[in-house]
């Protein structure tokens, strides 16, 4: 992967590639917050602040300054290079909370890649049970919100216990997917639940065929998507990517597609913290 593919694959997943010359967008590799901190430029135009934000350096900044703070070490110029020296490697975000691993989409990636390097020579076809895999991931991050992972898993199949059990690669699969795009996932799974409940509802009317009312669905699903696109601050999937789903009614969380926009994110991460 080129430099400047690399750079076009992140300022895309920032939506920052209509703001500025996406050459510029994400040089150093460090990327996408989910807020903004305290820490902020004085004399910074709007779209630099907004890259700021949206890429993650205020998020990055302030968590720097707090640990300088706490830390106190003698060689500050040091401490600071080993920072994001960590960064450029993934390696930032061991023992650290939810909050910072949520924090940026380079974080969440990172995390990704930690888990999935925990499990390297495992066979990811046995049998674990949603509990198991929660306590395997809370190994990694002791507070990760349990509500994502049971959003993780929500569309596996429960047995007649009640427990879901499922191979460790579903568990693995969903998981990446809900971490990097959970705030859409959560909009998307209210939008299904609205048109499952407005189904319900309504009766077809005579002179309508069950092809019609479906892709009539399907078409207010669509619309309803690219709102919340606008909508959503935080990672999305691409829309070349995103609709075609909803017509072939694919599982969004074990979606291939889905998978080869993450895998091609974290290439991109790599691509760029390689260049540093």
């Amino acid at each position: 992967m080129t430099r400047l593919r690399a750079q076009r694959i992140v300022a895309s997943a920032l939506r920052l590639i209509d703001q500025q010359d996406p050459a510029a967008v994400a040089a150093n590799g460090v990327v996408a917050s989910s807020r903004r901190p305290s820490v902020t430029a004085s004399r910074v135009s709007p779209a630099q602040d907004t890259y700021l934000t949206n890429s993650g350096v205020y998020f990055l900044m302030e968590d720097l300054v707090k640990r300088l703070d706490e830390d106190r070490p003698e060689q500050v110029s040091s401490y600071i290079s080993t920072y994001f020296a960590a960064i450029a490697k993934g390696t930032h975000i061991r023992g650290r909370d939810f909050e910072f691993i949520n924090g940026t989409l380079q974080n969440r990636l990172a995390f990704l890649q930690h888990i999935h390097s925990s499990f390297a020579g495992v066979d990811t076809s046995i049998e674990i049970t949603r509990e198991d895999f929660a306590e395997l991931v809370r190994h990694q991050c002791r507070n990760y919100p349990l509500d994502l992972l049971q959003q993780a898993s929500a569309h596996l199949d429960e047995d007649a216990e009640g427990e879901v059990c499922a191979p460790l690669h579903s568990f693995l699969d969903a998981f990446r997917v809900t971490l990097v795009f959970h705030e859409f996932l959560s909009k998307v799974h209210d939008i299904y639940a609205d048109a499952a409940a407005n189904r319900a509802t309504t009766p077809n009317g005579p002179s309508l065929s069950e092809s019609i009312v479906n892709a009539r669905a399907v078409d207010r699903v669509v619309a309803r998507l690219r709102l919340i696109r606008q909508q959503i601050i935080g990672p999305v999937p691409p829309v070349d990517v995103l609709e075609p789903l909803v017509f072939k009614c694919a599982t969004y969380k074990e979606s291939e597609e889905i998978a080869n926009v993450i895998d091609e994110l974290q290439a991109a991460f790599a691509c760029l913290s390689s260049q540093i």
